[in-house]
């Protein structure tokens, strides 16, 4: 009987640690699609708008905020000329991705930094989405789950582990 009961419980203890894992990477995978959700409406609503929306990244790596600009005949150039649409935390406020450039998407599609410079080159942008192991620095942390988002000058964008 002693047998049987500790088979269940380290049985017990291993399903655990699996449907932890699967919920970790369930949330990751949530997270980058979330993003990726939130780059097509802002592009869509740039075209549809005819106006920047754009892309501000907390240095932290723990949430974004879209930002649309108020109006066509505003300045893109001024962060004062945006409203803020919408504040995304990925990860429950959690760090989740480093090496962000803020950037805006016009009408056309095309990618600048933001604030925007109308005049200045396309950019592309590189994120690096990543689900750190608990208890390990945000500067230098173990990855339980890393994904590479580029988004290319012309609005593509491509995913890669």
């Amino acid at each position: 009987m002693l047998v049987a009961i500790a088979i269940m419980a380290l049985v017990l203890v291993l399903s655990m640690q699996v449907g932890r894992s699967s919920i970790q990477r369930s949330s990751f995978t949530a997270a980058i699609n979330e993003f990726v959700a939130d780059f097509n409406y802002a592009r869509t609503l740039a075209s549809r708008e005819n106006r920047y929306v754009a892309f501000d990244f907390k240095p932290n790596g723990t949430s974004y905020t879209i930002r649309i600009l108020r109006g066509v005949s505003l300045d893109p150039q001024l962060e004062d000329s945006y409203i803020n649409h919408k504040i995304v935390e990925p990860m429950d406020g959690d760090p989740c991705f480093s090496g962000a450039t803020d950037f805006a998407v016009n009408s056309m599609g095309v990618i600048r930094q933001f604030p925007v410079d109308p005049n200045s080159s396309p950019i592309t942008v590189t994120l690096n989405f990543f689900k750190a192991k608990p208890g390990t620095e945000y500067t230098t942390p173990e990855k339980d789950y890393q994904k590479t988002i580029t988004i290319f000058p012309t609005g593509g964008i491509k995913i890669e582990d």
